[in-house]
């Protein structure tokens, strides 16, 4: 069993990645904007909500957290490894998108 400052260094390299999958999901979400301001017209300053961003990274967050929670549950270990580590990104890409989904309808 891993101690408690491994855990809690793997949960924050959770977090982290979760961030990296949704900052991966950011940059393709600036290039459309980026086009579509420049197709109209615009610059991409007149459409970018900084608000909207920090709260998209905080949601990145708690879903990669909970993704490594429930991987180290699911494996019964806090492994870290290159599959590992490349599919709680995935959780932060994903997971994020789906969450401001849901926001977005309700």
């Amino acid at each position: 069993m891993a101690d408690a400052w491994t855990v809690l260094g793997r949960l924050l390299l959770a977090a982290l990645l979760g961030v990296v999958g949704q900052l991966i999901r950011v940059v393709v979400g600036l290039k459309k904007e980026h086009d579509k301001a420049a197709a109209a017209g615009k610059t991409l300053k007149d459409n970018f909500d900084a608000q909207e961003l920090l709260v998209s990274l905080a949601i990145a967050v708690a879903v990669g957290a909970v993704a490594g929670v429930l991987s180290a549950v699911a494996t019964g270990e806090v492994a870290a490894t290159r599959a590992a580590m490349l599919a709680l990104m995935g959780a932060g890409y994903s997971g994020t998108d789906a969450i401001e989904g849901f926001m977005r309808k309700g």
